[in-house]
């Protein structure tokens, strides 16, 4: 399953899910500065 740009679907899939937990991992980050500080 491709999609119009001929990208498959399982590296958009990938990308977002890169994107989702680096964000998970700032949240973290932040969370842990402000407990620590």
């Amino acid at each position: 399953m491709t999609s119009s740009a001929g990208i498959p679907s399982s590296t958009i899939n990938y990308l977002i899910v890169t994107a989702n937990v680096g964000t998970l991992f700032e949240n973290i980050a932040k969370v842990t500065a402000f407990a620590l500080s």
